[in-house]
């Protein structure tokens, strides 16, 4: 699964989207829903950056993190509601970050030769040991409201215990943390037929424990008609208002502090006659002033983020 957007070295398990949109067209409207068929699946591969510029006391230290993953999304059943189960297996993932000069860290899950030696290693190698070929469930409305992520807190309870600094790198580790990561992947539709210009948005607050508590609204916009290459799609845009109230404590030092969004954009292509997402394209910026407690000292650190998210359909698992 995706985690979460909120830390510095957040990483993103990717999930995209098996469900097919049923599209009415009538008077240059269209009417989106969430459908599909038990046993469809789809192979999703994506890609997360993640540069952090910090400024403590006129020093720059920069961060920076990759991560990319190629995850299948099998549909398990659809309850009467026309809530759909689908279940989701990561089948290749790979990370790398440079945390601090001469601290870095990688981990493939093709190679039996991971880190676990190094304290950075130590703590987020198990993690992602996890993740990799992880079994998760997810219950996704016809409005593509993600309802619960089944198998999560099971899969990653023992790995977090203890552990702040996977915490962080798990986006928290809770129910809700993981629901909400969820729904960044699934556009949440009006309920009403739209038309190219229409906009709508969805407000969300979550608390994860470890990092703090954020809230934010997602925006939306239907652009209208799109190609892909030669494939007709729909076109919606997405740009997200975040905030954040970072209250962290690793033991031996505590940050807290407030960040905002300063800017954000995205795009999705929807193909109308398969019924799914090509491609998802985000960009988001944060930035805000830390508090960092250590070895007795209080260190102001003025800090931006930036995400970038890239992630697409393909046919086949690649080698």
């Amino acid at each position: 699964m995706k985690l979460s957007r909120f830390t510095a070295a957040a990483t993103a398990c990717a999930v995209g989207l098996t469900l097919l949109p049923a599209i009415a067209y009538a008077n240059d409207t269209v009417e989106l829903r969430y459908k599909a068929k038990v046993g469809e699946k789809s192979i999703y591969q994506s890609s997360l950056t993640t540069e952090v510029n910090q400024s403590i006391n006129g020093k720059d230290v920069d961060t920076t993190f990759e991560q990319s993953d190629v995850t299948t999304y099998t549909v398990k059943k659809i309850a009467e509601d026309g809530t759909i189960i689908f279940e989701t297996q990561i089948e290749r993932l790979k990370v790398e970050g440079e945390f601090a000069p001469q601290v870095t860290f990688k981990f493939d899950s093709q190679s039996d030769d991971h880190d676990t030696t190094s304290q950075i290693g130590a703590a987020i190698t198990p993690l992602y040991e996890r993740l990799s070929g992880a079994i998760l469930g997810v219950e996704v409305t016809p409005l593509g409201k993600v309802k619960k992520v089944n198998g999560y807190i099971q899969l990653l309870q023992d790995v977090l215990k203890d552990n702040p600094i996977a915490q962080r790198f798990a986006g928290g580790g809770s129910e809700e943390a993981a629901v909400s990561n969820f729904q960044d992947l699934f556009v949440l539709f009006k309920e009403e037929p739209v038309k190219p210009g229409d906009t709508w948005d969805k407000p969300y607050k979550v608390k994860m424990p470890g990092l703090g508590e954020f809230e934010g609204k997602r925006n939306y916009t239907y652009v209208g008609p799109d190609k892909v290459g030669e494939i007709p799609t729909l076109r919606i845009t997405i740009d997200t208002d975040l905030s954040g109230d970072l209250d962290i404590d690793m033991g031996a030092t505590k940050v807290s502090g407030k960040f905002e969004t300063d800017s954000a954009s995205g795009t999705v292509q929807f193909d109308p006659a398969s019924g799914r997402i090509l491609s998802m394209d985000l960009e988001q910026t944060f930035s805000g002033d830390l508090t960092v407690e250590a070895g007795g000292m209080t260190i102001p650190v003025n800090f931006s983020q930036t995400l970038k998210n890239t992630r697409k359909l393909v046919d086949k698992i690649p080698e």
